[in-house]
């Protein structure tokens, strides 16, 4: 029994790493982020609606990778959770 309590700890961490990671990203490609560099590449309007779309997508993209690696994390932190509930109850 000793085992699933560490293990369900280990499963906690894991999951909260993912999502504590995820932030990391988030944070590090919003200090990185200047989009004055994209719009001044073009001076016509169909060059800038293009720029304006390829970093919207580029954006979007982004968010879901991240968007996913925080629902991974959380569902194995949820895992964690239920396996240490259910050990803390069978004691």
């Amino acid at each position: 029994m000793k085992h699933e309590i560490i293990m369900s700890y280990i499963i906690i961490s894991i999951g909260i790493a993912l999502i504590l990671f995820a932030a990391y990203l988030a944070y590090s490609d919003y200090k990185t982020y200047s989009p004055q560099l994209q719009f001044q590449q073009s001076s016509d309007v169909n060059g800038l609606l293009s720029s304006t779309i390829t970093s919207l997508l580029v954006l979007a993209m982004k968010l879901g990778y991240l968007g996913i690696l925080v629902w991974g994390g959380s569902l194995i932190t949820k895992y964690g959770i239920q396996l240490l509930i259910k050990e803390v109850q069978i004691k």
